[in-house]
């Protein structure tokens, strides 16, 4: 947004004449300019136990990007996958709502990728 304001009288004008002021005065010209950032996170943690090769729990929680194209601004994904107990959890909601798209609570062993 650009203005051309009088630096004698301070209203808009329109070239280098003042209609407030009847006069040829110099000029402040103001000009804004904005942008907008959209910050978008995710956390995966995984326990490990001592003498085994690989983790035995799994909780992952963010956004993430989609592929459909219904979903343009991504997902809020919940997930949590325990070996210990065997179980697997997921809720995956449109991102920015709590309009749940996708939920899964089941034993591991029942779970098919």
């Amino acid at each position: 947004m650009d203005k051309n304001l009088c630096t004698v009288c301070g209203s808009e004008k329109k070239g280098s004449f003042c209609d407030s002021c009847k006069a040829d005065t110099p000029s402040n010209i103001v000009i804004s300019v904005s942008d907008t950032i959209n910050i978008r996170d995710s956390l995966r943690v995984r326990k490990t136990v001592s003498g085994l090769r690989k983790w035995v729990s799994e909780s992952l929680a963010g956004w993430f990007p989609s592929g459909d194209p219904k979903l343009p601004d991504g997902v809020d994904k919940s997930r949590t996958i325990d070996r210990e107990t065997k179980e697997y959890h997921e809720i995956v909601k449109k991102y920015g709502t709590d309009e749940v798209i996708h939920e899964v609570h089941e034993p591991l062993d029942k779970h098919k990728k």
